[in-house]
Formats: C-alpha cells, structure tokens, sequence
C-alpha cells in the first residue's frame, strides 16, 4: 500500500509538470491541405470505400468527386489531399531522389523536371519515396506513411484516434530544454519537430495529431486558447477536437505526454476524448 502511495505521487509530480509546461505563448494557425479536385486522393477514397468502387466507375473521376461532395462528406465520408500532390516541382529533392535510383539517373540525368514528372506519374505508384527540401513537407509526407502502420489492424475511427494519441506520447518529448532555454526553434512548433525530431511544444503536438487525422480522414480540428499552468496564470495553449460517431470529443495529446519523459511507461488519459470543451475548466477555448 506504501508503494503505491509514493507512485501515485510521482505520477502527480508528473502531472503538475506537464500541466505547467503547456506553453506556446503565440498560437499560429497554419492553414489546412485543402482538398480539390485536382489534388483528391481517388485510389485511397475508393480502397477506403469497396462499396462505392463497386458501384462506380472508378476512372471516371468526376463521378467519384462528385459522390464525395454532395454525399460523402456530408455523411462522414471524408477525403485526403493525394500525397503526390504534396511535393511541389519547385521544393522537389531532385538531387536525393536522383541518387536513391540510379535507374532513373541513367536514364534522365539530373534532369529536375524530367525526374519531377517520373516521381508524380509513376514513382509513388511504384513505391518510391520522394522527399521535399522542406523539412514541413517531408515530415507530412512520413505521416502519411505512419499513419497506416499505427492503425494497422484498427477497425473502427476511435481506435485510430487512440493509436496515434498513444504513439505521439510514447515517441514524442516536451521540449522542454528549449523551453527553457527560450530558444524553441520553429520546428517544434509544427510537424518537423515531432516527427523528424521527437520534440514539440503544445503546437507542434496539436498541428501534427490533426494531420494525422486528415490523412486518416477523420474529421479534426486544432483549438486555440489558453490554459491554467497550475499557479492561477493562463497562457497561450493548443489542443484538437475529433468528431467520432457525430460528436465533437476535446483531447489534449500534450498534457497527457508526461514531463519528464517516461517513454513506453506512462501513458495519461486524462485529457483524453471528453465532452467539456474546457477539460472540467483549466482550458478556455478561443471560440
């Protein structure tokens, strides 16, 4: 019984420090990868939904647009942005992507438009990687590959909801030395940081848990406001709402990533898929 008391108050200790280290003291919203036409994942939607490839045609793309808009995301059925489309001709690693297949080296050279125009026609299908000279970009491009081997073997939208939270709190830490160093570098206030560095402040947290979503096509949203940092002080926070069977639930992956880092040993649900908007009070949403 001794035992357990003294783990339940290093468990606090760690839940006071997460609280108090919620800070992004400027909050900037990126903009979304707005789906259109052009840039709609067609193969994915239709691999997702065996029904509609089966009552469609799946080459006719202004079918499967057209479903998609005026019945299938009104119902739920959300689309993705194609990852080909991520990658611009203008930030394309040419050069990386040049040296990783030298078959294509033989036979474009060093050509950046020529081996542009392979990767988006032919070299995603063929399963090569592509990578950007933006560090924002290729860390959106490994989501896309992440996200399907951490909800492998997930059935439903919930499950995969809770994959991610748990793998971002498991493979990502609070940035902590920066914090307080006061020297947090951009990065970890986007996706860069998480995923290319495994450090983030609470931006970087709620930036890259919604993109998780938008490729998974789970209907997400990043919320600004401030939180309580546990002296009677507010501050500039950043958190996710998820909409799961209709309903908006508030989650915050940050404060339920453990200061110090615990790695594979703790895991905290307490901001996890609840209903209040302000977590029983310590968040105030900007809206």
């Amino acid at each position: 019984m001794k035992g357990m008391v003294i783990q339940m108050k290093k468990l606090c200790k760690y839940a006071v420090v997460t609280v108090i280290l919620c800070l992004a003291l400027s909050i900037n919203v990126r903009a979304k990868d707005y789906i259109t036409k052009e840039n709609f994942d067609y193969s994915w939607y239709l691999e997702k939904h065996p029904d509609l490839a089966a009552a469609i045609d799946v080459n006719d793309k202004d079918a499967v647009w057209n479903f998609y808009l005026n019945i299938g995301k009104p119902a739920g059925w959300n689309g993705r942005v194609a990852e080909e489309y991520l990658i611009r001709e203008y930030d394309f690693d040419y050069v990386r992507y040049a040296n990783e297949n030298p078959d294509l080296t033989a036979a474009f050279g060093m050509d950046k438009e020529a081996l542009y125009h392979h990767y988006v026609s032919c070299g995603i299908m063929e399963g090569r990687k592509g990578y950007s000279t933006n560090e924002e970009t290729n860390a959106k491009l490994q989501i896309y590959t992440l996200a399907e081997s951490i909800t492998k073997g997930c059935s439903t939208d919930r499950e995969k909801v809770k994959a991610v939270h748990d793998w971002l709190v498991k493979n990502v830490k609070y940035d902590y030395d920066n914090y307080a160093a006061r020297t947090i570098p951009d990065s970890s206030y986007g996706m860069a940081g998480p995923i290319l560095h495994g450090k983030a402040v609470c931006q970087g947290y709620a930036e890259t848990f919604e993109y998780f979503m938008d490729v998974l096509g789970i209907e997400c949203e990043m919320v600004t406001g401030t939180a309580n940092n546990g002296n009677g002080s507010w501050t500039g926070h950043a958190w996710n709402k998820v909409k799961l069977d209709g309903n908006w639930l508030y989650l915050d992956v940050t404060w339920d990533d453990p200061v110090p880092d615990r790695g594979d040993c703790v895991h905290w649900y307490k901001y996890y898929l609840v209903t209040d908007a302000t977590f029983g009070g310590d968040h105030r949403p900007n809206y």
